[in-house]
């Protein structure tokens, strides 16, 4: 069951990548082993529900031949996962996946992030985040 759940969560994160244009397209410079994606989440990796987040991320990352790199904070922090996307940002990546749990806190960094062109693809968050 869990391998079928890494198979699905690797197959929508790659679709998801595709479809922000967060993979490059055949014609395009970079080399996808070039592409790194950060992912920003308020669950710890060790919670069982985001290990298996982390485990399909990983998995789609090795299927696509991406880099890709898992934060969140220690424990749930608003402000410290804000201060997170606004460092990932800064590091400039060639996508971003966040969750968000609070739009109000994590509005301006998410913003900020898409503003500067950089791809940014919300998962397990409330309607109210997908804008």
């Amino acid at each position: 069951m869990s391998g079928l759940r890494n198979a699905l969560s690797a197959a929508a994160l790659s679709l998801a990548f595709a479809g922000a244009g967060i993979l490059p397209a055949p014609a395009q410079v970079k080399k996808e082993s070039d592409v790194r994606i950060v992912f920003v989440t308020h669950g710890q990796a060790n919670d069982v529900y985001w290990s298996v987040v982390k485990n399909g991320m990983q998995a789609a990352a090795q299927q696509l031949g991406v880099k890709v790199e898992y934060q969140a904070p220690e424990t749930f922090d608003v402000v410290r996962m804000a201060r997170m996307i606004e460092a990932a940002t800064a590091s400039k990546p060639d996508g971003l996946v966040v969750s968000i749990p609070d739009m109000d806190a994590l509005k301006a960094p998410v913003e900020a992030a898409k503003a500067a062109g950089i791809p940014v693809v919300v998962i397990d968050s409330g309607e109210e985040a997908v804008e």
